[in-house]
């Protein structure tokens, strides 16, 4: 193996840190100050910038302090940070600017962002909005178990959705990396599909779309079978592009799924075995309750 073998190019790798903290100064003021590219996202992305405009209107602040508990597993402090109204971020400024201080125009994104720990504020503000929603029309006291997990996978889910639709506007390589430094997860090999889809049809309908995908995907299903597709495009709209769309809700490790969906039932009281508890025909639960239905129009509309 030659030392070339280790080099690859690509404008996100390339980007020097320089430029975005240049561009991340130019855009702060719209955003959290010490977050990189959080107003750069309010400001140039639909997605980021709906979400972060909904949160605002619920009363939520965001702090740089987080406590230990978040530092050391995030995913176990959900309920806190919603019962709190607290959303957490690291200040990643501060450092990010000593090094490139240090050595200017030396360090490239390719060099830190794959150990620069992303701030989450994009996603959980998500699930904050989704809770409101579902508190409001009263789902959040369903006691019928069934009724219950569609109403939390609900809310995952549309996190999930928020953060796939957003690769939407990332264009460039600058938008890339502030969303990549932002979010979970970001797939920015299908935005072609999406963006000509979206194009066509409009946003809300792929977003209600891929809704429905990602909660398929959070009960734990591999893909949609014919009929799932076809009960979900009736719930939502019929076009050929739709069973390609949809691969990307499944794109994550079974593994992983399984392990996250299991965890996120434990904390919420939901004991029996992650399977025997999500065997069940949720999409009849959604059609049959208008106050889901009313809950994902709902959250379709913030778009």
């Amino acid at each position: 193996m030659s030392k070339t073998d280790f080099v690859t190019y690509s404008p996100m790798k390339i980007m020097k840190l320089t430029a975005l903290l240049q561009k991340h100064e130019s855009t702060k003021a719209s955003g959290l100050l010490l977050s990189l590219g959080d107003g750069y996202l309010v400001e140039n992305n639909t997605y980021y910038g709906a979400v972060r405009k909904k949160i605002k209107t619920l009363d939520f602040k965001f702090s740089d302090a987080p406590n230990q508990d978040y530092l050391a597993f995030p995913m176990s402090q959900l309920e806190n940070l919603l019962s709190s109204k607290t959303i957490y971020f690291q200040n990643n400024i501060e450092i990010l600017s000593q090094l490139d201080q240090k050595v200017p125009q030396q360090i490239s994104w390719d060099h830190i962002g794959g150990n620069l720990k992303a701030n989450y504020v994009f996603h959980e503000s998500c699930h904050a909005i989704a809770r409101s929603l579902s508190t409001k029309l009263g789902l959040t006291k369903a006691t019928d178990q069934k009724v219950k997990l569609v109403v939390m996978l609900l809310e995952e889910s549309f996190a999930n959705t928020c953060e796939f639709m957003a690769i939407n506007d990332a264009q460039d390589a600058v938008h890339k990396i502030f969303l990549e430094a932002n979010s979970f997860f970001t797939r920015f090999d299908d935005r072609t599909h999406l963006k000509n889809l979206i194009q066509e049809v409009g946003h809300k309908k792929v977003f209600k779309f891929m809704l429905y995908a990602y909660l398929h995907s959070n009960f734990l299903n591999e893909h949609y079978s014919p009929n799932d597709l076809n009960r979900v495009m009736k719930l939502t709209f019929n076009h050929k592009a739709l069973k390609n769309l949809s691969r990307n809700a499944f794109e994550l490790s079974p593994g992983f799924r399984f392990n996250t969906t299991e965890l996120y039932l434990r904390l919420n009281g939901i004991n029996q075995n992650v399977l025997d508890a999500l065997a069940f025909d949720y999409l009849t639960i959604v059609e049959q309750n208008p106050n889901l239905l009313k809950l994902i129009d709902e959250l379709t509309e913030i778009f």
